[in-house]
């Protein structure tokens, strides 16, 4: 629906001033394109590697909280060792390199 495609038959169908209206029907009527089985895959295939790095990044970011956290508990050492020690349990290199 937010596809150029998907925009301009919205337009085209769309009711009232203010907000754009659509009912079931007019829905049921929009063309929607079908595409090859490899670009199927290719989008899914990002669609499924951006759900993974947005977890990543989730988990790094709470790796990061922690970390300062400890570091203002104890000492930047050991807090780098705990953050270095983190990230290679997701496979991510340390800080120190």
């Amino acid at each position: 629906m937010n596809s150029i495609i998907g925009r301009l038959q919205t337009e085209q169908i769309s009711t009232g001033t203010a907000q754009a209206e659509l009912y079931r029907k007019d829905i049921e009527s929009f063309l929607i394109p079908f595409i090859s089985k490899d670009k199927q895959e290719e989008v899914i295939n990002y669609y499924v590697n951006s759900l993974y790095l947005k977890e990543t990044s989730h988990q790094i970011l709470e790796i990061a909280k922690i970390g300062v956290e400890k570091a203002i508990e104890t000492d930047e050492t050991t807090a780098t060792a705990w953050i270095n020690q983190q990230l290679a349990a997701l496979g991510i290199n340390s800080l120190d390199e």
